[in-house]
């Protein structure tokens, strides 16, 4: 059993187009997790060559993970994340961006690129501990 300490900070000054007063959210956390985990790993992914399957649809416990879209060989291809059961697209990945989410168990989670441009990009999961 081990602890993830996770820190989510945001800040806007705000500006005429967006908003205007500005805003501040930070949330702190303390996840325990136990195994399995990858602590960080990468992949590359095509639109012919994938999906990448990261957490299988078997997997039937929460598991938090972390995707971040490093590189494209050409191009701009979007990193598509999607479930496995019911194969559902819910976010798209450009280059630079990252996401941290609990996917649920049972769902499963994958990625792939939008066209047949490689992406290159590092992820990491861990297992709720209940």
């Amino acid at each position: 059993m081990g602890i993830i300490k996770s820190k989510l900070s945001l800040f806007s000054t705000g500006s005429s187009t967006t908003t205007t007063g500005g805003f501040s959210i930070s949330v702190a956390d303390s996840l325990a997790i136990e195994a399995p985990v990858v602590n960080l790993a990468s992949g590359n992914v095509t639109s012919s060559s994938g999906p990448d399957v990261i957490i299988g649809s078997g997997v039937s416990d929460v598991t938090y993970v972390y995707i971040k879209y490093k590189t494209a060989a050409a191009g701009s291809p979007v990193l598509v994340l999607s479930t496995v059961t019911g194969t559902q697209n819910f976010s798209d990945l450009t280059a630079g961006e990252a996401i941290f989410i609990p996917v649920k168990g049972g769902v499963g989670l994958r990625v792939t690129s939008s066209d047949t441009n490689a992406i290159t990009y590092e992820f990491g999961y861990w297992t709720k501990n209940v």
